[in-house]
């Protein structure tokens, strides 16, 4: 364990674990194949400056993601109320569907300003009661 306070620039990082790593006599160049970090920019770059591969954690994106969500993107539906009217089962328009989807997509319409990607997909089903 390193324990690192205040700010940390990603080459003494590098410098860091190399050190601690020779400590156990451990080579990063001989015995290191893969390293997993964050997606901070200071660790993306120690994985660039790494002589191994770098892989960034899946789990840890998602988090951020999801954190995003809930807590940092504020997404305002107050202009984009989308109506439902009644329908009989015999007046199915298939255009008004498809632009209650498009109003729905462009409500949750998701962008992240932290640099994290998603590809979300939504699926909209309704269904009539017919007395």
């Amino acid at each position: 364990m390193l324990r690192i306070r205040g700010s940390f620039s990603a080459e003494n990082c590098v410098k860091a674990v190399e050190t601690k790593l020779k400590e156990f006599g451990i080579i990063t160049e001989k015995h290191i194949v893969a390293c997993v970090t964050d997606g901070a920019s200071m660790m993306v770059k120690f994985g660039k400056i790494m002589s191994c591969e770098n892989h960034l954690c899946y789990a840890h994106a998602i988090h951020l993601a999801v954190c995003d969500v809930l807590y940092n993107k504020q997404i305002d539906l107050g202009e984009n109320i989308v109506e439902i009217e009644d329908k009989s089962h015999e007046e199915e328009d298939n255009d008004e569907s498809e632009e209650l989807i498009e109003d729905l997509d462009k409500a949750l319409d998701l962008e992240f300003e932290s640099g994290v990607g998603t590809d979300a997909s939504f699926h909209i089903t309704y269904a009539e009661k017919i007395l």
